[in-house]
């Protein structure tokens, strides 16, 4: 009997929340983790980017693959994408400068101006973002748009999708896994981080030899809405961590750095599931309606599933 495709995704749903959890340990030095933990909870940071790369790699050729080649399948994919990254973005980012602006810190905003907004909102090139954490979608979306050519034109997207790799190795072998804070635009083509895209598609090119090996295991009950709850999540934390410091700076209290992290980990949860439930699937939902593809338009929405 074939598997249902819920329970298919139910374990990378749940890997995916795991990954966005390590992220908001990842940043534990804003609740005061003691510095000889730092390289620890980085590195956790570190391969929880990777595997979110790896998992999109797979995702996009898995659910994408029969598209490549079919230009009329482009608009539909276009959209959908747009859809997954933006909104939520946009929310967030609207929330964390709000509260930047409230409570009156306007560091780094001194400047700010239509085009730095136009910048920010549309994730362009170059310089560190507001939202910091969202320098990975830049990856995301430069990776998306070399797919989108693939879908226009199979050859064209292969020859781009070669020559990608090859940068991406000629910049691994001469300079490593160095990596420029600043994040100027070469540095979001070149980096070596980019080839866990390539490693997710060759997983989902041959996953079907190995998948009914673990996949017909259903996953815990509430792997699903982890995962539903994991991009808010990711983008969320660092807010969380701002406004609990400013909350514990003006209580005038000073937990442990333990309860701080316990609780910027349990407030980061509580919220993007707000967001998640409140916001994303309603906004998702009434999006999809737009989408220029008919069976995606009937197709529906649930907060257990991160579409």
């Amino acid at each position: 009997m074939a598997v249902p495709a819920r329970v298919k995704m139910g374990w990378l749903e749940l890997a995916r929340g795991l990954a966005a959890l390590l992220v908001v340990i990842s940043h534990g030095s804003l609740a005061g983790v003691p510095s000889q933990y730092f390289p620890f909870i980085v590195s956790l940071g570190t391969s929880a980017v990777a595997f979110f790369f790896v998992l999109s790699g797979f995702i996009i050729l898995h659910i994408h693959g029969r598209d490549l080649g079919r230009p009329d399948m482009a608009a539909n994919y276009a959209w959908r994408r747009v859809v997954r990254i933006f909104p939520t973005y946009w929310l967030v980012f609207t929330i964390d400068l709000s509260l930047h602006l409230f409570v009156g810190n306007r560091a780094g905003i001194a400047e700010m101006g239509l085009g730095w907004i136009v910048h920010e909102a549309l994730l362009l090139p170059g310089g560190q973002l507001y939202v910091s954490v969202a320098w990975t979608l830049r990856h995301e979306l430069l990776f998306y748009g070399l797919f989108l050519v693939a879908i226009l034109n199979r050859r064209a997207g292969a020859l781009l999708f070669g020559c990608w790799f090859a940068i991406i190795l000629d910049y691994f072998v001469t300079y490593g896994w160095e990596q420029d804070l600043s994040r100027p635009p070469l540095q979001t083509l070149t980096s070596p981080l980019n080839l866990c895209f390539f490693l997710g598609m060759a997983i989902a090119a041959f996953h079907q030899k190995w998948s009914q090996l673990f996949m017909s295991i259903n996953a815990p009950a509430a792997s699903l809405w982890f995962g539903a709850v994991s991009y808010p999540l990711y983008l969320v934390h660092l807010t969380i961590y701002f406004a609990m410091s400013g909350v514990f700076k003006r209580l005038g209290v000073d937990p442990s750095w333990l309860w701080r992290l316990a609780g910027a980990v349990v407030l980061s949860l509580a919220v993007a599931y707000v967001l998640a439930r409140w916001f994303e699937r309603p906004v998702l939902e009434g999006l999809r309606r737009l989408s220029p593809d008919p069976l995606y338009r009937r197709s529906s929405i649930k907060l257990e599933r991160s579409g």
